[in-house]
């Protein structure tokens, strides 16, 4: 059976009518997704399902996680005195927000190499107070060092 070329152009015209009409009508009422709660559990999430990229810009804050109430990334750069062969040295790095009392996790970014170890930080005045040790047989110049910090208070 042999179909006209203008009754072809007129059946694809037609189906091109129907797919761009059931097109528009998905896109104009988009279904709003409910979750009720409770209904996304641990068990029911996958090793690795979400990732950095699937969260948005500051959807993690401390009032998502109980018993935090402040909660603050950053990154800042401690400046360190001369440190003394085998002694401890102290770096302060400003990191907005931060006051007396919050807790502090800081991991170098770079600088530290074999020549100190990180002990501990806290918050002095609204910086960040790094004390590092130093495993050096000479004394250390004054140097500058990069470090990511998560400031929290509980």
């Amino acid at each position: 059976m042999k179909i006209e070329p203008i009754l072809m152009i007129a059946i694809i015209a037609t189906t091109l009518s129907v797919m761009q009409t059931t097109s528009m009508l998905n896109l104009a009422t988009p279904a709003q997704a409910q979750i009720p709660n409770g209904a996304v559990t641990t068990p029911k999430i996958a090793n690795g399902a979400v990732t950095t990229p699937k969260i948005a810009d500051h959807a993690v804050t401390a009032s998502k996680i109980a018993g935090v109430s402040k909660l603050i990334f950053g990154i800042c750069t401690a400046n360190f005195e001369p440190i003394n062969p085998h002694a401890d040295g102290l770096g302060y790095c400003p990191v907005q927000g931060a006051s007396i009392g919050d807790n502090v996790i800081a991991t170098p970014n770079g600088g530290l190499f074999d020549t100190m170890s990180f002990y501990h930080a806290d918050v002095v005045d609204g910086k960040v107070r790094i004390l590092v040790h130093s495993n050096f047989d000479g004394t250390l110049p004054a140097t500058s060092t990069t470090w990511a910090v998560i400031v929290f208070h509980k």
